[in-house]
C-alpha cells in the first residue's frame, strides 16, 4: 500500500490497511458495520470513507450482540396476519 499515513480510506483500502497491521477483520465486517451504522463513514460518490483513528476506536470498543433480525439482507419470519389464522 502506498500511503499508510492517509487518514480517510474507502471500505477496500481500510481492508488492506488492516491486514497489513493483522488485525484480522474481514471486509464483508467493515462493509456490514458501514451500512448499519455502527462504523461512521462519510460519503464521497459512489464510495464510503472511513476514518482510520475512528475504526481503531470502533474495534476498541464493545459491540452490543443484535438479534439477526435486526441485521439487514437477513430472513426474518413474516408475521401471520389475522386472516391466515382464521383459515386454519
Amino acid at each position: 500500500m502506498k500511503n499508510d499515513n492517509q487518514l480517510m480510506n474507502s471500505i477496500e483500502r481500510t481492508y488492506e490497511r488492516a491486514q497489513a497491521e493483522n488485525l484480522g477483520i474481514s471486509r464483508h465486517f467493515i462493509r456490514m458495520a458501514v451500512i448499519n451504522g455502527t462504523l461512521p463513514s462519510i460519503r464521497a460518490g459512489s464510495k464510503r470513507l472511513i476514518n482510520w483513528t475512528q475504526f481503531i476506536t470502533f474495534l476498541n470498543s464493545p459491540q452490543p450482540i443484535s438479534k439477526a433480525e435486526d441485521q439487514p439482507g437477513t430472513v426474518r419470519p413474516v408475521p401471520e396476519s389475522p386472516l391466515q389464522q382464521s383459515q386454519q
